[in-house]
């Protein structure tokens, strides 16, 4: 150590000191600070080489200094929108290499990856434009209604608000639609039992039998179809849904169960992403399915 620098020392000790820090933070703070230099020598290094990994000490903090230059590094975030036209419009003005469109078939939604990359760069994935498909009225009023048991002034009543979106029939066919509010407000649940007894010389047995049936004095609705858009910006749909009558309480309840709910999803993903190909340029691919970075 030279003569300069030994006075420095001193001094800088003797400051320490006055503040009530022992003789010996003074290294301990040189050494912090030869220590910061060569973590941040070894991270510029990291980041403009291939180094896979770096080391560094537990206690040390990586700070992102890009909120305090003038520009960001790269464009990133999520734009989200519910219209497929301005989906489309901002994908196109923000793609860049290899984005990929994905479409999730069961929540109607789709989420463009602007900066997916290719093999030899791939990107960060977390740029992103996101459309989930606002569903109409009708559509989450007829989900809401298979979720639950129905009493008949529930079941009723919902047949009436939806009546413009509803068609009744029975076993036999098709049924006006005065016709089965008053089957479905006039049911009555019966039951009827037997007994039968026998006695033998060795032996005796006893069976019952017990028998619940609902009944009205119109043909009870069996099916039910619901014709609506699940979204503003697909075709009307038509879905067959089957009428349960459940006769276990002592009130009948209705439950409600869509026919191939599950096909109806697929199909209005399929038209979905139809749309989208039609509003995007060919160059980007538009796969069913969603992505998440790892």
């Amino acid at each position: 150590m030279n003569i300069e620098n030994a006075e420095n020392q001193e001094l800088a000790t003797a400051t320490l000191e006055q503040f009530g820090m022992p003789s010996g933070a003074y290294g301990q703070i040189l050494s912090q600070n030869t220590n910061i230099e060569q973590a941040n020598a070894a991270l510029v290094e990291a980041t403009n080489s291939t180094a896979k990994v770096v080391a560094v000490q537990d206690d040390f903090k990586v700070e992102d200094l890009e909120a305090y230059a003038p520009f960001r590094r790269r464009p990133k975030g999520t734009m989200s929108t519910q219209v497929i036209r301005s989906f489309a419009a901002y994908t196109e003005k923000h793609q860049s290499e290899g984005t990929t469109v994905f479409v999730d078939a069961d929540h109607l939604r789709a989420t463009a990856v602007l900066d997916f990359g290719g093999a030899a760069n791939p990107g960060h994935c977390d740029n992103l434009c996101s459309l989930t498909l606002r569903t109409t009225a009708a559509y989450d009023a007829l989900l809401l209604a298979t979720t639950r048991k129905l009493s008949q002034r529930d079941f009723a009543e919902w047949i009436e608000n939806w009546a413009p979106h509803i068609t009744m029939g029975s076993e036999v066919d098709a049924m006006p639609l005065h016709k089965a509010l008053a089957a479905v407000r006039n049911i009555t649940i019966e039951s009827a039992a037997s007994a039968q007894h026998k006695e033998e010389s060795l032996s005796s047995s006893r069976s019952a039998f017990e028998s619940v049936k609902a009944k009205s004095d119109e043909a009870i609705p069996t099916a039910l179809l619901f014709s609506c858009r699940p979204a503003p910006e697909l075709t009307e749909r038509t879905y067959i849904t089957r009428i349960s009558v459940i006769t276990s309480e002592a009130k009948p309840l209705f439950q409600l169960n869509i026919i191939a709910l599950e096909t109806h999803r697929e199909e209005a993903a399929e038209e979905m992403s139809g749309l989208i190909r039609q509003q995007i340029p060919e160059t980007i691919p538009v796969l069913m399915g969603s992505y998440s970075k790892r």
